[in-house]
């Protein structure tokens, strides 16, 4: 699994050329949410996950990380997260159930 490069900064890029946006956004260090998200049984799909197809317009195909859009990560449950943006607003992230067309970030276009 890629979950100790699960991170919690970095804007993921957007548009048609930004396959490998969230990817880069997922760092190469360990984050504090890595064993967490394990230990609750969160899915490379589940953190790095987008739709194949269109990975930046299916919003709600998007993995934790590609929907961090800029948030940091304050807390984690086996059911989502709670984010807060760069202005301090709490949001919430409802992890996804699994379905068909979706892939690792970094395999978009490959």
């Amino acid at each position: 699994m890629q979950l100790t490069h699960l991170a919690e900064r970095t804007r993921p890029a957007r548009g048609p050329k930004a396959g490998h946006g969230a990817h880069r956004q997922t760092g190469r260090g360990s984050s504090p949410w890595a064993e967490e998200a394990a230990r609750l049984g969160w899915t490379d799909l589940d953190l790095f996950g987008v739709d194949g197809d269109r990975p930046y317009t299916r919003i709600d195909g998007l993995g934790l990380v590609p929907a961090l859009d800029g948030c940091k990560i304050v807390a984690l449950s086996a059911e989502g997260a709670t984010l807060e943006t760069p202005g301090g607003v709490r949001q919430s992230y409802r992890r996804k159930a699994d379905r068909p067309g979706r892939v690792l970030v970094w395999k978009v276009g490959s």
